[in-house]
């Protein structure tokens, strides 16, 4: 318990000096006076309004983007399987992707920094809590379980990149192909489990 509180108060510390960071190297930027860094309390509740919000959204919205996809599926000929894992995650994390080169372009090591959390935090948010919020709908609604190879793929490809994280704290560019990879790689590991091998 002692542990827990350390490192407790230890993560609470950094966050509140990361925060002070963030403030003054806007300010920095920006040509104006130093805002005041959040504090621990301040974040936690500003991060919970956020996900509460995007929490609300999404049980609003969900509804209406499964029909509008499975129209487009319909309406193009497309497989539903090609909108589902390849148009949506595209549309759905562009917002990411847009802010992490807003990040990046600053090339300072507390950008780059912030930027690899965010994506590792998108990967947490659709790998994990998606997962296992489906999980839960298909065990609850006694829904028949067809999802085999795409689980299996997801959770392979999960493993892979956590094992990459905790591996080491710095990353070569070169990690990047690799990592990247593993998009289409899982692509074709679905398809060969499903369309080849017939396992549902």
């Amino acid at each position: 318990r002692d542990m827990h509180e350390l490192r407790l108060q230890e993560t609470t510390a950094e966050l509140e000096a990361e925060s002070a960071a963030l403030a003054a190297e806007e300010a920095d930027e920006d040509g104006g006076e130093v805002s005041q860094p959040l504090s621990a309390r301040d974040i936690l509740l500003r991060a919970v309004g956020k996900m509460g919000a995007g929490i609300a959204l999404c049980a609003v919205f969900s509804d209406p983007l499964v029909e509008a996809l499975t129209n487009l599926s319909r309406a193009t000929g497309v497989a539903p399987f090609v909108v589902g894992f390849v148009l949506t995650p595209l549309a759905s994390n562009s917002s990411e992707f847009v802010s992490s080169l807003t990040f990046a372009a600053r090339k300072k090591r507390k950008n780059m920094s912030l930027t690899l959390s965010q994506v590792y935090g998108a990967v947490t948010m659709n790998n994990t809590l998606v997962l296992g919020l489906f999980l839960v709908v298909v065990y609850l609604r006694k829904l028949e379980w067809v999802y085999s190879s795409e689980v299996t793929v997801i959770v392979a490809a999960t493993l892979a990149v956590g094992a990459l994280g905790v591996s080491r704290s710095t990353f070569k560019a070169a990690w990047a192909l690799p990592a990247l990879a593993l998009y289409p790689l899982s692509l074709g590991g679905v398809y060969l489990l499903d369309s080849l091998l017939g396992w549902q």
